[in-house]
């Protein structure tokens, strides 16, 4: 699934994204970058069907994380074959 987000940063050096599912939080392969002014990426192994929420925080080397995005959004449906 892919996943878009506004970059309205000035001096990131990347971004982490968070996948949380119930109260299990994940740090997103691929999505969580040391690109700056990245503002899409995509999740891969989602179950179909299922909601997940998404955190996306801009970071920079001097050690501040910038509050983030917050997106809901759910899993498209199995295809019927």
């Amino acid at each position: 699934m892919r996943i878009n987000w506004t970059d309205a940063s000035t001096n990131e050096d990347g971004f982490l994204v968070y996948r949380v599912l119930g109260s299990t939080q994940t740090l997103v392969p691929g999505c969580s970058t040391t690109t700056p002014n990245l503002t899409q990426c995509t999740d891969t192994g989602l179950t179909p069907g299922t909601y997940y929420q998404y955190y996306v925080y801009a970071w920079n080397n001097d050690g501040n994380t910038y509050p983030g995005t917050y997106l809901l959004t759910r899993a498209p449906d199995s295809k019927p074959f």
